[in-house]
């Protein structure tokens, strides 16, 4: 049985290593070296964080989507996302600008762990059995998948954000990772007596790419922000059956596509963010007088 690498006590040894050790900071990040923790986050702030985008519509449902509240509870939100061209705003407008720029901020941070994932790792597994083979960002969850997926591509797509391959002991394997940014208290807020309780849409988000990417593991990363930084990981396993369910849903939502007929709703507290609130409340209207 494969045994997960600890990416989490990587990073933070990584980060540890650079708080006290100023030639290993210089050779890491010349730029944090100079300016400091404090003045270089601030510097990313104004220089890397760039408006966020709703994502290019392509009539397939993203994995990020069909992960979440929405897309996991609801058919009629993934109908809309598959149909619809052009988002409507959500009913708390505030809010989703709010949640737009702090996933901007997320985006810029976590794409900065892009370029020390190399580095930490070699420098937490110093093993001479430890070789890190294979290292790509945001690779996309059907890059180099065999033909069973090929349709499957057709109705869904996703990016993981790394994607490596590694030999240790004598093994060679691979895993995917997704990182997330969060706050302190946020962090001890998942952290619980029995260890740490991720939220349940960003799991299933990782799973869906551990088939389709032939990946022995995958794991959550959480980068917590505020000094003194630190991880936290939450490994997650292939789930028998899990990825199978997900597809046989978007083949029965694009049936419904196809046959002009709007998928079965499910109404509940992710209607407050869903941006299809308004087109899902007409075609309830519409039911209702019988004239669909």
């Amino acid at each position: 049985m494969t045994v997960a690498l600890d990416v989490d006590s990587a990073y933070t040894a990584f980060f540890d290593r650079q708080a006290t050790d100023d030639e290993f900071r210089k050779r890491c990040h010349p730029r944090m070296s100079k300016v400091g923790w404090a003045a270089y986050e601030k510097y990313l702030l104004k220089h890397e964080l760039g408006e966020h985008k709703p994502r290019e519509r392509s009539g397939r449902i993203h994995a990020t989507y069909l992960a979440g509240d929405k897309g996991f509870e609801c058919d009629r939100s993934l109908f809309f996302e598959m149909v619809l061209q052009e988002e409507e705003p959500p009913a708390d407008v505030g809010l989703w600008k709010d949640l737009m720029r702090c996933f901007a901020i997320g985006h810029a941070m976590e794409k900065e762990l892009y370029k020390w994932f190399g580095p930490a790792l070699e420098n937490y597994y110093t093993e001479s059995d430890f070789e890190l083979l294979e290292v790509n960002y945001e690779w996309p969850m059907f890059k180099n998948s065999g033909p069973e997926y090929k349709e499957d591509a057709n109705l869904l797509v996703g990016t993981a954000d790394v994607f490596f391959t590694y030999r240790r002991r004598g093994e060679v394997c691979s895993a995917v990772v997704d990182f997330k940014s969060t706050s302190k208290t946020q962090a001890k807020k998942r952290t619980t007596a029995h260890g740490l309780q991720s939220e349940p849409a960003y799991l299933r988000q990782v799973a869906s790419y551990l088939e389709p990417t032939q990946a022995d593991w995958g794991a959550l990363v959480y980068w917590v922000k505020q000094w003194p930084h630190y991880f936290q990981q939450e490994v997650v396993s292939r789930r028998p059956g899990f990825y199978r369910a997900c597809m046989r849903r978007l083949d029965t939502v694009y049936a419904d596509v196809e046959a002009g007929r709007p998928s079965p709703a499910n109404a509940g507290a992710w209607c407050r963010m869903c941006r299809f609130v308004s087109a899902c409340r007409e075609i309830n209207e519409l039911q209702e007088r019988g004239e669909l």
